[in-house]
């Protein structure tokens, strides 16, 4: 009797993200051609899959509102600038006080040393 071993197919596995995030209904979140490799048949069970059924699931919740409220910031062009002239400012300002704690260490070692 012969035994042919035919090869097997190798089984993907997804990141649990990405299956949260259909699940969640955030597919314009992910790259099209990621989605497009995933099968429908997968798709579908992950829609359907009861979410509290994974312990810790609320954190999704959490990233679904924070992923939300990233989408309308970057919808927001003069929020955007907004922000990014604010962090410029906030950046300066730490520079200029570390800047300010080398110069005072400076002079008291230089007064210790007149």
């Amino acid at each position: 009797m012969k035994i042919s071993l035919l090869p097997m197919k190798n089984r993907r596995s997804y990141d649990t993200a990405l299956k949260h995030l259909i699940r969640l209904e955030l597919e314009n979140s992910i790259p099209q051609e990621l989605l497009a490799s995933v099968p429908r048949t997968n798709i579908h069970r992950w829609k359907n899959e009861c979410a509290s059924k994974y312990e810790g699931h609320v954190l999704n919740d959490i990233a679904k509102e924070q992923l939300e409220l990233l989408k309308q910031f970057n919808e927001h062009r003069v929020a955007k600038r907004t922000f990014s002239a604010y962090l410029r400012i906030l950046c300066t300002c730490r520079s200029i006080v570390r800047k300010g704690k080398e110069l005072k260490m400076l002079f008291s070692m230089l007064a210790r040393n007149w």
